[in-house]
């Protein structure tokens, strides 16, 4: 089986963050935001407050931060906790491992990351792992350009209109207007 991974960053919707007001966005503020995956986190104090993510695969990393006023957390997976630690350290740092799940069957699976402390902990993403094909099979990888005849755009590429700038690849992208 070919294995591959898929980052899902932490403001993705698939992450459902609970109770609601107790998790909040990244501070701007925060001199150590800018080196966070994509820039961003969402942290909690409110010990019991959870974030959610449904996901098929094989396995789960969750990364965050580690920093000296951190606490405790917990990472369960499909309602059994496979992942007590803390997120306190020595140094503060950014993009950490805080757990990994591995070796799951493959299917649907639910994780949660609790704080357990009461103290902060933050989530920057997860990285779920996941196999297809049979033993033995290799992963190949294909980038399909926009321009690529491959590609059809609906209802008609009419509809959609193509921005041309050298910071795309091959200088292209295109888009479409609800208005």
């Amino acid at each position: 089986m070919a294995s591959f991974s898929l980052t899902v960053e932490d403001c993705s919707p698939l992450v459902i963050y609970e109770p609601a007001g107790d998790w909040a966005d990244s501070s701007q503020a925060d001199p150590l935001l800018p080196s966070y995956s994509g820039q961003s986190y969402h942290s909690t104090s409110a010990q019991g407050a959870k974030a959610t993510i449904d996901f098929f695969g094989t396995g789960l990393t969750v990364l965050g931060g580690r920093r000296t006023s951190y606490g405790s957390f917990a990472i369960s997976v499909d309602g059994n906790t496979l992942v007590q630690s803390t997120a306190a350290a020595s140094a503060n740092t950014t993009q950490q491992t805080l757990g990994t799940v591995s070796g799951l069957q493959p299917g649907r699976h639910r994780a949660v990351v609790e704080n357990i402390g009461g103290l902060p902990i933050d989530i920057d993403s997860f990285v779920i792992v996941d196999a297809v094909g049979l033993a033995g099979d290799e992963l190949e990888t294909k980038v399909y350009d926009d321009m690529d005849p491959v590609m059809s755009y609906l209802p008609s590429q009419s509809a959609w209109g193509v921005n041309r700038l050298p910071i795309f690849q091959d200088g292209t992208i295109q888009f479409v207007s609800p208005f």
